[in-house]
């Protein structure tokens, strides 16, 4: 008994074996029409925008091989052509409505205006109204330079002494930064001498001058 039920289940499937190719190639054919339809529904509701799109390619490539490998399997190659020209014009399909995805942008459009503009009184009331700035003080004048006390000098007294100085080193043999620095201080005196009155830092430097040569003498017995 149970052997002619299992005859019978077999008899069932082979006599079938045509619907369930007819209906794989169906399903093949428009399973990229369907993933196009529902990839592009959550395309529009602004998710997934971000992925790729070349999965929609592979999609279609591989319907269409399985397609044709069904068809060499129970097919003949007589009728090969209608069955190529069926796989070319799906490809050309997938390939618009892989387009028709790519034109959907990645990113939403953000809203320009996201909300109306306050009407110019209330804007005007939220403005904060700051004060007018300050004067700015006027700067102080500070001196930099103050006038030092002037300084007469007797020239009849100072001058002449230092110079009778000077020249007698003149005679001696000086070394030569001796000679130099002499030079320095004669040129620097005959400054002075042109002057009426000398302030206290002149006065000062008139009397490093002197005691300058001072040491010059000691140095050399005079």
């Amino acid at each position: 008994m149970s052997l002619r039920v299992f005859e019978r289940l077999i008899g069932l499937f082979r006599g079938s074996e045509g619907l369930f190719c007819d209906i794989a190639v169906l399903v093949l054919l428009c399973l990229p029409l369907a993933a196009f339809a529902a990839f592009f529904a959550l395309l529009c509701a602004g998710k997934f925008r971000a992925r790729s799109r070349v999965w929609y390619l592979v999609l279609g490539d591989m319907c269409l091989f399985l397609f044709l490998a069904l068809y060499l399997c129970g097919g003949s190659l007589q009728d090969a052509f209608p069955v190529l020209a069926l796989i070319l014009c799906g490809k050309s399909l997938y390939l618009l409505l892989y387009g028709a995805l790519c034109l959907v942008p990645a990113r939403p459009r953000e809203k320009k205006d996201r909300g109306k503009s306050k009407p110019a009184p209330f804007a005007a009331e939220e403005e904060e109204i700051s004060p007018p700035p300050a004067p700015a003080p006027k700067p102080q004048k500070v001196c930099c330079f103050t006038d030092s006390a002037r300084v007469y000098v007797d020239k009849d007294v100072r001058l002449e002494h230092i110079f009778s100085v000077l020249d007698r080193l003149k005679e001696m043999p000086l070394g030569a930064g001796d000679r130099l620095e002499m030079q320095k201080m004669d040129d620097l005196l005959h400054i002075y001498n042109a002057k009426t009155e000398l302030n206290a830092a002149e006065a000062d430097a008139l009397n490093d001058i002197l005691a300058a040569l001072l040491k010059m003498m000691a140095k050399y017995d005079l």
